[in-house]
């Protein structure tokens, strides 16, 4: 990770791409509240870089909407996986299937 963040610089989207890795992991390890750190920093470069509508920011929003609601913040969670949606569904993007099913658990809890 230094050597990346060295050579590349911390805002560049490769960083962006070892972050969401970063994230998958904890997710997988069951430590949602890591997980959504690093998404949120590749979110955050990502973000400035190519803007709202980008395919892998909208997949990172997906992301960061499972951790949150394996954190118990359905609130905060519905926030991203509507946006990841709504975004996901004009970019056909091959999450899409997952996260309308998240969204639908997220809302018969509620």
């Amino acid at each position: 990770m230094d050597i990346e963040l060295k050579a590349l610089g911390p805002e560049h989207p490769s960083v962006a791409r070892t972050y969401t890795l970063f994230g998958n992991v904890y997710i997988k390890k069951n430590d949602p509240k890591i997980a959504f750190d690093w998404f949120e920093k590749a979110y955050r470069i990502l973000l400035n870089k190519f803007g709202e509508e980008h395919t892998n920011i909208n997949e990172i929003r997906f992301k960061m909407a499972k951790s949150l609601k394996m954190l118990n913040q359905t609130d905060k969670a519905l926030k991203y996986l509507k946006k990841a949606i709504r975004v996901g569904k004009k970019k056909k993007t091959k999450w899409i299937a997952q996260a309308e099913e998240l969204l639908k658990e997220i809302e018969r809890k509620q």
